[in-house]
């Protein structure tokens, strides 16, 4: 090895040449791992303000449901049947929604920031409110063909609510997991999928 540095000194080798190419690559390289601490930092900061905007405070309203659930019906796969809990009170002879019901709900996903959820997540809660708006419509049908509609438009209504609870408790998962959060639940916590 020492014959080549030796040759190298002899036949004129420009130092400057490799030292400013050792130069140019420790910039380079500097360069490359800010810009990709600065994504990743933007990336975590995205994370957060979509975990703390977006699905925790869904998460929060179906573990509500869920202990509502858990602690008054005993059926243990009622949660096909009524994915989105609409419990009601009688007040008066009025009837007006619990503590548990799918108008809070509904409120709660309208107040989502919608530019920090996912694209499935938008596509849920959009086909999710037209279908209410449908059954809502339809709920006081006096035909059969618009009582065929009706249960047609429930159906499709209770799989995408299915759907819906689905993305929601797999995307806080998800991002409770991706900020290296020692206690993100496990997604089968409340036995929905």
């Amino acid at each position: 090895m020492y014959p080549i540095l030796v040759e190298l000194v002899d036949n004129g080798f420009d130092w400057n040449i490799l030292i400013s190419l050792l130069g140019a690559l420790g910039v380079l390289y500097g360069a490359v791992t800010g810009a990709n601490s600065y994504r990743n930092q933007k990336d975590r900061e995205w994370a957060e303000r979509s975990l703390n905007g977006v699905y925790a405070p869904l998460y929060q309203l179906i573990c509500r449901q869920e202990k509502f659930r858990e602690m008054l019906w005993t059926n243990d796969n009622k949660f096909l049947d009524v994915p989105v809990i609409s419990h009601t009170i009688k007040k008066n002879g009025e009837e007006k929604a619990g503590i548990i019901h799918r108008d809070f709900f509904i409120k709660q996903l309208e107040q989502t920031d919608k530019g920090l959820a996912s694209s499935e997540l938008l596509r849920l809660i959009g086909e999710y409110k037209i279908l209410v708006y449908l059954e809502d419509a339809k709920k006081d049908g006096t035909t059969q063909e618009e009582k065929d509609l009706f249960d047609k438009i429930t159906k499709e209504k209770v799989k995408v609510e299915i759907l819906l609870v689905q993305e929601i408790v797999r995307g806080y998962s998800k991002l409770r997991k991706s900020l290296g959060r020692r206690n993100a639940p496990d997604v089968e916590t409340y036995n929905i999928f």
